[in-house]
């Protein structure tokens, strides 16, 4: 019985080893496995972190970019600001700056429209700040057009007289001994206007102002 008890205990020290053995096999199995899902674990975990640093990088980057983008459009404003200010500044300064051309061209526009006193006003206004311009001439031959004009006589051969002074050399002497002797005729200097008309014909046989010129001598009684 004994001997029997002895065989049972070593068969079953027997299973049990074997059935420990059986099971060291298999945790060995296991653990192997668990090893090797550990490593893809940090692969994946060391691929993960170099993501993130490329990704921290390229923020990096775009930041940096952004920033510079923005200098850019700050320099960009301010410039536009800079522009403002100047057009702003030439508008000012266009708005007060007295062209001649403009004051030539109103004092004219009024003279068409027979405003004679505007239009006086101002070529006398383009001869004060323009006097040696390139219309002072015309201006001056268009104060005594208008004075003639408004039948101021007087003052009409007081300019033309200049004219015929100041432009000796003129084309237009012709035409201002012309205006010069009709403005006198009504202050009844018949005498002077004729002397004048005649030398208009004398000097300038083949202008018309010498034909105009016949033609008043020829109401000069």
């Amino acid at each position: 019985m004994k001997k029997m008890l002895k065989i049972f205990l070593i068969i079953g020290a027997g299973s049990f080893i074997s059935g420990c053995v059986t099971n060291d096999a298999a945790l060995q199995q296991q653990m192997g496995e668990l090893m090797t899902a550990l490593v893809t674990v940090q692969k994946n975990q060391a691929d993960l972190n170099l993501k993130l640093e490329e990704l921290s990088e390229n923020l990096n980057v775009t930041n940096e970019n952004m920033g510079e983008t923005g200098a850019v459009v700050s320099r960009l404003s301010a410039k536009l600001d800079d522009l403002a200010v100047t057009t702003t500044a030439v508008a000012q300064v266009h708005d007060t700056l007295i062209l001649p051309t403009k004051i030539y061209e109103t004092a004219q526009t009024n003279l068409n429209e027979k405003k004679y006193d505007a239009a006086i006003e101002g070529f006398n206004m383009y001869l004060e700040k323009f006097p040696k311009g390139e219309m002072a001439e015309s201006a001056r031959e268009n104060i005594g057009d208008a004075n003639y004009a408004k039948k101021d006589y007087r003052e009409a051969a007081v300019v033309y007289a200049k004219l015929m002074q100041e432009y000796s050399k003129s084309k237009k002497t012709p035409t201002y001994r012309l205006k010069y002797a009709r403005s006198i005729l009504p202050l009844d200097k018949k005498a002077e206007a004729k002397k004048y008309l005649q030398s208009i014909v004398q000097d300038y046989p083949n202008s018309s102002e010498a034909k105009i010129a016949e033609k008043e001598l020829a109401k000069i009684k």
